[in-house]
């Protein structure tokens, strides 16, 4: 059987990955050379690689490809590979002032970059909140930075999936 073209794949460190990479491993992609590349900075550094060319098509937050493509990205949706919605979680330092939701208005929210999960679902908590001062943002890039960065106090919070 010949090969029609190869496809790079990009695609967060997760668990939801599994079946592709399985897939890949086991030869089950017929007449196509799937890639997968593995994409550490999340749904923004993926979107980044949609433009520049260093991937074809990837499995991301379906909430930040729209808030892509509401900003005039040429992106397309091609379906859906995960039905149930992301629980996100909020984290604060353990000795924060910050006790609930509300007290979160305004504030400073860590975020992997700018386009990502962590930035636009900040947005979605404000806006589901009926929040009248808007989120403030520091890119921390990653996870491991983000739990430094609350833990000091140099950000208020991060939602993380």
């Amino acid at each position: 059987m010949q090969l029609i073209k190869t496809v790079r794949l990009g695609g967060v460190p997760e668990h939801f990955n599994i079946p592709v990479n399985m897939a890949i491993e086991q030869n089950e992609c017929e007449n196509v050379d799937l890639k997968f590349e593995t994409i550490k900075g999340g749904t923004g550094a993926m979107l980044s690689g949609l433009q520049n060319g260093t991937i074809d098509c990837c499995i991301a937050l379906t909430e930040c490809l729209i808030a892509s493509i509401e900003k005039g990205s040429d992106i397309c949706l091609l379906g859906s590979y995960v039905s149930s919605p992301l629980l996100w979680g909020i984290s604060v330092r353990p000795d924060s002032p910050i006790k609930c939701i509300a007290d979160l208005e305004g504030k400073t929210f860590g975020i992997s970059r700018y386009g990502s999960g962590s930035h636009v679902m900040a947005f979605v908590l404000a806006y589901n909140n009926q929040w009248t001062i808007p989120p403030k943002f520091k890119v921390c890039n990653d996870f491991k930075k983000l739990r430094a960065d609350v833990r000091s106090g140099e950000i208020d919070a991060f939602l993380w999936e």
